[in-house]
């Protein structure tokens, strides 16, 4: 298994997650901002415009988050319809921002000095958290909206430390750029997300979307937090790949966590980047496949370069014939590979799904059964078959899911089992110093597989934050999962 990670090593800010449920679920529909509450700022406000912060009252430099007010968010009538989850105690101060008598759920709140905005006096009520989850109701009170028409503005949340004082801009290395919260990192905060590899070289590897420290964004994501399948298990971005020679985009690498509910955990990591027509010609990408116990024995660790094999459009099933790579289909299908990657195709109709075929039968690693990634959400079409261009859809690459056939799983079996060696595409077993070797691992004995749902299964992200995923019969894709429209092509 990997080293342990970098990443910040500062406290984080005082919000680690925010989620309104209900009416507009997504997370992205939110924007925490660290200490921006002050004289002259801005709130963004989707039925009235920018609301200027005149006085700020004792809240100046506060962390504001702004509830998005718009639609039937203006009716909500939810007790839990927003939940904070906290890294540690805090102060909190609710700006209502309704000409109503607050309403029961802030009745255990202290009134709290007046803020102005736009030359409106707006009251304040405030009470100290714990860490963890604190839950905060809507604008009505459960079944009380008097009527069709009635609407209220939602209310800002404002954030300090439990002493009452804003939370200290976090501390910056001498000699690097200052991070700014809710812009881009700089590439000295990304470098940071790293583990160490078998060769004890140093690799990319997961990170949130969203540094916890900093709250500036990184513009990619890479899908569930690993430490959902063990603390300290990190994925290799660039460890196969590298042994083969190749250098995929970063912002292409993807992790997904689900339990098998037979206590086991399993952790893929696929390399599916959308934002390139240059996909049509690129048949094998790094995969990662980990299973552990519900004790968090790590059963199986395997890396390898995945036979995706030949491009089709996803409408017609005719073979894509990009100019850098016209055979490629013919070539793939050549060498019995069984892999599939059905690209959506603007003149054969521009239907989004985009699943990619793992081919496993050739691999000496003790894979069986059939394993498929797949989107609605690609950042790239393929204008025509030809894929030479590509059309921009606007969406952000965020909304993943796989399935799987009967019978997928491992089994020691069919591998070299215990800790070996194998070429990059995981297809012969070779000596561990051989140039391009890649460490593999099979606990002698192991027989695994994911029960099967049925033909509707598929297995989707449920939380946008951590993306753990889940495996039913019902066909669900989930959601986009991007936070805070914190991502930016390429994906």
């Amino acid at each position: 298994m990997p080293a342990s990670s970098g990443g910040s090593t500062q406290g984080p800010a005082l919000l680690a997650q925010h989620e309104i449920r209900g009416p507009l679920p997504e997370a992205r529909n939110l924007t925490y901002r660290p200490r921006q509450f002050a004289a002259g700022s801005g709130v963004d406000d989707a039925t009235w415009g920018t609301q200027r912060v005149d006085n700020p009252g004792p809240y100046a430099g506060w962390d504001i988050l702004a509830t998005p007010n718009e639609g039937i968010t203006r009716i909500a009538d939810r007790a839990d319809w927003l939940v904070l989850r906290l890294n540690r105690p805090a102060v909190l101060a609710v700006v209502w921002r309704c000409c109503e008598t607050p309403i029961g759920w802030l009745g255990g709140w202290q009134p709290g000095p007046p803020v102005v905005v736009n030359g409106a006096s707006l009251p304040t009520f405030t009470r100290h958290v714990g860490a963890g989850e604190t839950v905060l109701g809507g604008v009505y009170d459960p079944g009380t909206v008097p009527g069709p028409h009635a609407t209220r503005n939602t209310y800002w949340v404002l954030f300090a430390e439990d002493n009452g004082q804003p939370s200290p801009p976090p501390a910056v290395p001498a000699g690097q750029a200052i991070p700014q919260p809710n812009a881009t990192c700089p590439g000295w905060v990304h470098d940071q997300y790293t583990a160490t590899g078998p060769d004890g070289r140093r690799y990319a590897t997961w990170h949130p979307q969203i540094d916890p420290v900093y709250w500036c964004y990184f513009r990619h994501d890479h899908g569930s937090d690993p430490a959902q399948f063990a603390p300290s298990y990190h994925p290799l971005y660039g460890y196969a790949s590298g042994a083969a020679g190749m250098d995929e985009p970063h912002a292409g690498n993807k992790t997904y966590v689900f339990d098998d509910g037979q206590g086991r955990r399993w952790l893929f990591s696929q390399h599916f980047g959308t934002a390139s027509v240059d996909r049509a010609c690129v048949r094998f990408h790094e995969v990662g496949v980990a299973v552990a116990s519900s004790s968090g024995e790590v059963l199986a660790d395997l890396h390898f370069m995945g036979d995706f094999g030949k491009a089709v459009a996803n409408t017609t099933g005719a073979r894509i014939t990009p100019s850098n790579c016209p055979n490629q289909a013919a070539e793939a299908d050549a060498d019995g590979s069984r892999g599939e990657r059905q690209l959506p195709v603007v003149t054969s109709g521009a239907v989004g799904y985009e699943p990619w075929r793992l081919d496993e039968h050739l691999t000496t690693l003790g894979l069986t059964g059939g394993l498929t990634f797949n989107t609605t959400d690609a950042i790239l079409f393929c204008a025509d078959n030809n894929c030479n261009r590509g059309v921009a859809t606007g969406s952000s690459g965020t909304k993943r899911f796989f399935t799987y056939t009967r019978g997928f799983g491992i089994t020691a079996a069919g591998a070299a089992s215990g800790t070996f060696y194998t070429d990059p595409e995981g297809r012969a077993t070779v000596s561990a110093g051989q140039p391009g070797a890649v460490r593999q691992f099979v606990k002698p004995g192991l027989t695994v597989s994911v029960p099967y749902l049925g033909d509707n299964q598929t297995c989707y992200t449920t939380d946008p934050w951590t993306a753990r995923y889940r495996c039913d019969a019902t066909l669900n894709q989930g959601l986009p999962t991007e936070l805070e429209n914190a991502i930016q092509p390429p994906n």
